[in-house]
């Protein structure tokens, strides 16, 4: 006997997607990067100027998180120290 097939659940409308990803916090940015890789159209969302836009009206003013290094030999994210910024 075959098992019936599983339905997917519906698609959430972009508008109430958008909604709840502009509500990650910004001072954990891996959370929107993990998000941006879950499909391409969460990545194309998150990407885009209008989704930014929306992000920064509703936290405020942008931080610094960190920066990219890149030495002869390995390359680095490097995060300011924690007490400096709080």
């Amino acid at each position: 006997m075959a098992r019936p097939r599983q339905r997917q659940p519906p698609a959430l409308p972009e508008e109430i997607l958008e909604e709840i990803l502009t509500r990650i916090p910004p001072h954990d940015p891996a959370r929107l990067v993990h998000a941006a890789l879950v499909c391409k159209p969460w990545c194309r969302l998150i990407s885009g100027a209008v989704f930014r836009r929306r992000y920064s009206e509703f936290h405020g003013a942008a931080t610094v998180h960190g920066f990219f290094y890149s030495g002869k030999r390995m390359q680095n994210f490097l995060r300011p120290c924690s007490a400096a910024w709080e």
